[in-house]
């Protein structure tokens, strides 16, 4: 979800409304989320453990991987 909501969608509200600011605001984000993300895969593998291991190593952390067995 934040993929596609910072990556896309935001970026294409601030292209849509030619705003500077908000192409900015979009841009400057990005570190922010990515160690947000980083904190968050912490935190599931202390509760998870190798079941989340295994989780991250078949899916991609931001975009999907093609061609894995996710279940």
């Amino acid at each position: 979800m934040y993929a596609a909501w910072i990556t896309f969608i935001s970026l294409g509200v601030a292209l849509y409304l030619n705003s500077w600011i908000l192409l900015l605001w979009v841009v400057s984000l990005q570190p922010v989320w990515h160690q947000l993300v980083i904190h968050e895969e912490k935190m599931m593998f202390e509760h998870f453990q190798g079941e989340y291991r295994a989780y991250a190593q078949r899916t991609g952390r931001f975009i999907p991987r093609r061609g894995r067995d996710i279940l």
